[in-house]
């Protein structure tokens, strides 16, 4: 497994191929207020590992809230293009 940013990098992390692709769609940050303290890919990262732990674990579930199957849908495609298997 690859180090990203200092650390391990988890199965849900994007590749440096596919980073490209998704950086220029984040937002650089504000110039005003505190500067930021996570890197952008960080913080894409952690939403792709939050997503992939929801399929995993079964977390979202038809009766969790309204719209939860479209979550789950939508985390389970996250989850199939990161090769992580449920």
């Amino acid at each position: 497994m690859q180090s990203t940013m200092g650390r391990q990098a988890y199965p849900s992390d994007p590749t440096d191929k596919q980073w490209e692709l998704l950086e220029s769609l984040i937002p650089l940050p504000s110039l005003e207020g505190r500067p930021p303290i996570h890197e952008r890919r960080e913080i894409v990262n952690a939403t792709l590992y939050s997503c992939a732990v929801a399929v995993l674990g079964d977390c979202f579930t038809m009766s969790f809230l309204p719209g939860a199957r479209s979550i789950t849908t939508f985390a389970e495609g996250l989850a199939t293009v990161s090769g992580i298997k449920s």
